[in-house]
């Protein structure tokens, strides 16, 4: 239920910063974002390449690095 009543819209251009505590569904709204899993519910529009884009994302994530040192590194 972490993700219940989720809706966004974003369009070229924007960026979108997610926070949240552990077990809120950060990482489930990525996954679904970026086409690994499906919703159980609800719909996803998106462009063709935003999945590829976000299918990077906990690839050489550093752990002992803050989430700016992350994005810095990427």
């Amino acid at each position: 239920q972490a993700l219940k009543g989720i809706s966004l819209d974003l369009y070229p251009g924007e960026t979108l910063g997610i926070l949240g505590k552990n077990g809120e569904g950060k990482t489930s709204l990525m996954r679904i974002l970026a086409g690994v899993i499906k919703p159980t519910s609800g719909q996803i529009i998106c462009a063709p390449d935003i999945h590829r884009m976000l299918l990077s994302i906990g690839i050489g994530f550093m752990t002992n690095a803050t989430g700016r040192e992350n994005a810095l590194y990427s």
